[in-house]
């Protein structure tokens, strides 16, 4: 496909959440935050004509370190409990990141919220295993809606 393609999709996109100024920068990025703080940043490569996706699912504290690796790597094997997205680091913050991509080729706007709020699940979900493991208990108030629940980000209702 093309260019032109995914910024339809954008703007698309924007008019259906409510962001009606939503769209790629000059680098072909765009950056979508939630009310309760979630951050998904969408990178689109024109050449192959894919969408990457990714957002941060949790710190690495130095003493959970190991642990947490562990864990990164055995959901990542055959991406049995990613769904096909990769659990990764960024080695510069020492953040665990959620990444997928997908082929933006003949894509509608239902398919794309629908990948994307599949997306928006499964990193609720890491996030919430990620604390778990870590011993990092949320207060309930606080805590955003459970993944398995969660109407995902692209409800207009829980963006900012």
């Amino acid at each position: 496909m093309s260019k032109s393609h995914m910024q339809h999709l954008t703007d698309e996109l924007g008019d259906a959440i409510g962001l009606p100024d939503l769209a790629l920068d000059e680098k072909d990025f765009v950056c979508i935050v939630s009310e309760d703080g979630v951050v998904l940043n969408l990178d689109y490569f024109e050449d192959e004509d894919t969408l990457v996706m990714y957002t941060t699912v949790g710190e690495i504290p130095d003493d959970k370190r190991l642990k947490l690796y562990q864990e990164m790597l055995r959901a990542n094997f055959f991406w049995e409990t990613t769904a096909g997205a990769t659990l990764c680091l960024d080695p510069e913050i020492d953040l665990a990141l959620l990444m997928a991509n997908v082929t933006v080729a003949d894509m509608s706007l239902p398919q794309l919220m629908n990948i994307l709020d599949h997306f928006t699940k499964l990193a609720w979900a890491w996030s919430d295993r990620i604390r778990a493991l870590i011993g990092e208990q949320q207060d309930a108030a606080e805590r955003p809606v459970q993944a398995e629940q969660a109407p995902g980000m692209f409800d207009p209702s829980r963006l900012a």
